[in-house]
C-alpha cells in the first residue's frame, strides 16, 4: 500500500466532489452579488450556478435580477464563465 501526500488526497477528494476554485469564488462573492435575497450557492458546473433559495419570494428576486447577478459574479470568476443561475427552493 502506497501512501500519498495529504495535499494530493485533498485535491483528489475535492475534484471528485466537484469543489473547484471557481465554486469557492462564487460562494464568497454571492452575498454581495445577490442583494438581499436569502439564498445559498450549492454548486457551479458548466457555466451554471446552482442556488437554493429560502422562499419563492427570494427565488423570484434572484430571477428578476439574474443578469446583474451574473455580471457581478463574472467580475470575480472571469468574463463569460457564468451563463445562468438555476434556483431551487428549500
Amino acid at each position: 500500500m502506497a501512501f500519498k501526500q495529504i495535499n494530493e488526497v485533498i485535491k483528489q477528494v475535492t475534484k471528485e466532489l466537484g469543489f473547484t476554485d471557481e465554486l469557492f469564488v462564487v460562494m464568497k462573492a454571492w452575498g454581495g452579488a445577490c442583494g438581499g435575497a436569502q439564498a445559498q450557492v450549492t454548486g457551479f458546473k458548466n457555466g451554471t450556478v446552482f442556488v437554493e433559495a429560502e422562499s419563492s419570494i427570494d427565488a423570484n428576486e434572484i430571477l428578476l435580477s439574474r443578469r446583474q447577478i451574473i455580471a457581478k459574479l463574472n467580475q470575480y470568476v472571469g468574463a463569460g464563465k457564468i451563463k445562468t443561475i438555476k434556483i431551487t427552493i428549500k
